[in-house]
């Protein structure tokens, strides 16, 4: 099992409304996975949860268009100072669907 969730930092309530949402189902994702995690430990299946934030997409795109604030303020949430592209999951995601690896 394979969960990926968005996150969004609590300094942008002003900025974007909907996110104080976007807590209680983070919140409940990472309730979910770790319940999950130990649940099913114990018949050897291991849970993970890959968790981005802003990540460079048709929809993100939509989002930051025309609002050079938006962009910059996706930008600053991430330590390397950008938003995510899509292929970093991917390759994130790519070592969870590998054949068996054990630990």
């Amino acid at each position: 099992m394979v969960a990926s969730s968005s996150t969004c930092l609590p300094s942008w309530v002003p900025l974007l409304p909907w996110c104080r949402h976007l807590y209680s189902q983070q919140a409940c994702r990472q309730r979910l996975n770790q319940g999950h995690r130990l649940e099913y430990a114990k018949a050897g299946i291991r849970v993970n949860a890959i968790a981005p934030a802003g990540i460079e997409t048709d929809m993100y795109e939509s989002f930051v268009k025309d609002d050079a604030e938006k962009r910059k303020a996706f930008e600053n949430m991430h330590p390397v100072g950008r938003v995510g592209q899509p292929e970093e999951i991917a390759s994130a995601l790519s070592g969870y669907v590998q054949p068996v690896r054990r630990l």
